[in-house]
């Protein structure tokens, strides 16, 4: 979203939120392709996916331990490894191909793999043209650990708890910005928990005040400021954005969840923008290898990485992760059939 992927479906799908996370990549597929100062538009974009992941998730496991009690973390594990494995094994399996026949090291494929790139690349490793798995690697990290602590955070002030552990991460970012080079803050996951934590604090927030008033004027101005800020260019304009970028985002998705959405949620609930959402993991896993096509065939470089990966994207979509999602779907849908018939007794 993923980066952002269409991680998870939540119970009632607001088809502005695909929009939105359709918007997020293209702000990172045009941020590698434009120039390669536009680090803003690309950390925003990203940083809308992390809340996107965060809010998503948290309102997906408070349902279920609202309906049931309980997380089901093994169920939830084995949900996302069915949503993200296979698309991203395909990917790995092409760059394999590809390292193998011009024998370099398949090294970043195993750090890859692992989804270990954010750390290494806070390191200083070089993972070469998988970098941009670094996101899907952090998301990754909290998909493993937040079904853990939510029961917990969840005991005592959840939402002030969530935003001080996020406003220590930002601080965190900030500081290290300084005294350390810029791959240690902006990659590392201690100082990039912030924007998911954001979302993650907006879904408890929404389960206590489903309906917040008077979101419109704050909507506006933080779309004005996501738009200011993805003209900006540098490093350091990235760093110092993502915070207030995180909070800019939470306000448009309570605002898009909170009602119709005005006119945001018809802008963003516009059917390209919703479908270019949904495909948005293939999206990002593939537009890095289209772009370095690009470069070597020396076409035209936006047009030919749009295009082409808006391609594979669809072909990903429909001939790998959509069906096994409906299949996933089918076999739930499935045990829920027989499990009151069996767990009855005669």
């Amino acid at each position: 979203m993923a980066v952002g992927p269409s991680s998870m479906a939540p119970p009632r799908r607001n088809p502005a939120l695909d929009g939105l996370r359709g918007l997020a990549v293209l702000l990172v597929i045009l941020s590698h392709t434009v120039d390669p100062n536009f680090e803003p538009m690309g950390a925003i974009g990203v940083t809308i996916f992390f809340v996107l992941s965060g809010y998503l998730i948290t309102t997906l496991l408070l349902e279920e331990r609202g309906a049931t009690g309980r997380i089901d973390r093994r169920r939830f594990y084995s949900r996302r490894a069915w949503r993200l494995l296979p698309a991203l094994a395909i990917l790995l399996s092409a760059e394999v191909a590809w390292r193998l026949a011009a024998g370099v090291t398949l090294s970043p494929v195993a750090i890859a793999a692992s989804y270990g790139t954010n750390i290494a690349m806070a390191m200083g490793v070089d993972v070469s043209t998988l970098g941009h798995t670094w996101s899907l690697s952090l998301e990754e990290q909290f998909y493993l650990l937040w079904p853990l602590a939510l029961p917990f955070v969840m005991r005592r002030n959840p939402v002030a708890t969530i935003v001080f552990a996020a406003a220590v991460s930002g601080l965190a970012r900030v500081a290290i910005s300084v005294l350390a080079p810029w791959p240690v803050s902006f990659f590392s996951p201690a100082t990039r928990a912030d924007a998911i934590l954001v979302g993650c604090a907006l879904a408890v927030a929404l389960r206590q005040e489903p309906r917040p008033s008077r979101l419109g004027l704050f909507a506006g101005l933080a779309a004005t400021l996501l738009t200011l800020s993805c003209l900006t260019v540098g490093v350091p304009a990235a760093i110092a954005l993502i915070a207030p970028a995180s909070l800019a985002t939470a306000l448009l998705i309570a605002r898009l969840t909170a009602t119709s959405g005005g006119v945001f949620g018809t802008v963003l609930g516009w059917s390209p923008l919703r479908y270019t959402g949904r495909i948005s993991y293939g999206l990002y896993l593939w537009h890095p290898l289209m772009l370095s096509m690009a470069h070597v065939h020396r076409f035209p470089v936006v047009v030919f990485t749009l295009v082409s990966t808006f391609a594979v994207a669809s072909i990903s979509w429909h001939a790998v992760e959509h069906p096994i999602l409906r299949l996933r779907l089918h076999q739930g849908r499935r045990m829920a059939r027989t499990v009151p018939a069996t767990a009855g007794g005669p």
